[in-house]
């Protein structure tokens, strides 16, 4: 309507998220094959975070995953246990302590 303005604020993109001990944390570049190869903790589905994850790997082999979760905390409580990947804005990983694969 007109008497709504949606303003900027600021750009906080999504990133892949681990744990600092993650097996490609290090790595300077990771491919899609890696990816793939991770264990992944997913967003439950309807929300942007899973249809990022999804969009990342369509058109092929979907990693695997035992565990989905939509709550922040209990993902990086899950990234930090072990090696395992997420989907989180960047601004998230800096309070939590994990390592952005972008």
């Amino acid at each position: 309507t007109d008497d709504v303005v949606e303003e900027t604020l600021g750009y906080d993109p999504y990133v892949i998220a681990v744990s600092r001990d993650h097996p490609l944390a290090a790595r300077k570049r990771i491919t899609l094959a890696d990816l793939r190869a991770s264990e992944w903790i997913p967003a439950h589905a309807s929300t942007d975070r899973r249809r990022i994850f999804e969009r990342l790997f369509q058109g092929g082999e979907t990693p695997r995953f035992n565990v989905e979760t939509h709550s922040l905390p209990a993902s990086f409580v899950l990234l930090a246990s072990g090696h395992r990947m997420s989907i989180s804005r960047s601004s998230s990983r800096i309070a939590r302590g994990c390592r952005s694969t972008s």
